[in-house]
């Protein structure tokens, strides 16, 4: 089947599994037959930019560099002596910890991602075979799926 032969949605669920994958958003208009106007579109409203971003750096190596900084924090503060630097330590300490839960929460989201992505493929497979699994139901469940993760990200 032809890629200018599938409906706007499968594009735009190709589109997006491509921008995921690294590809650029004129190389997958170009692909799917669409305006780079309408890749950047759909990339926006479906928050695609945050969704790679998250998957570039794993969690080891953004903890990793967090716990550099909080070293590095504590070792200023105590080598200066400052008492009202040394005050305002937990607070710091505490922002470290609330980016260690969101880089955790970052990673629940790309699980998510990846275990939709996985069903759906399934699901695509499955369809041959039972006819209640329409175009239109695998539609509905890859918007539902985007839908909650977007609310999971917010």
């Amino acid at each position: 089947m032809s890629v200018s032969k599938f409906n706007n949605e499968k594009k735009q669920q190709l589109a997006y599994t491509l921008y995921l994958q690294g590809r650029q958003q004129k190389e997958i208009a170009n692909l799917l037959d669409v305006t780079t106007a309408t890749i950047s579109n759909w990339a926006q409203k479906g928050n695609w930019q945050l969704k790679r971003a998250s998957q570039s750096l794993s969690r080891k190596e953004l903890v990793s560099k967090l716990l550099v900084s909080i070293n590095t924090t504590i070792d200023m503060v105590n080598e200066l002596g400052d008492i009202e630097l040394m005050m305002k330590l937990p607070e710091k300490l505490a922002g470290f910890a609330n980016l260690i839960g969101k880089i955790d929460q970052k990673d629940k989201v790309l699980e998510l991602i990846e275990a939709f992505n996985g069903f759906n493929t399934w699901l695509e497979l499955r369809a041959i075979k039972d006819k209640r699994l329409t175009p239109e139901i695998l539609a509905l469940i890859a918007e539902l799926q985007e839908k909650y993760v977007d609310e999971t990200i917010n």
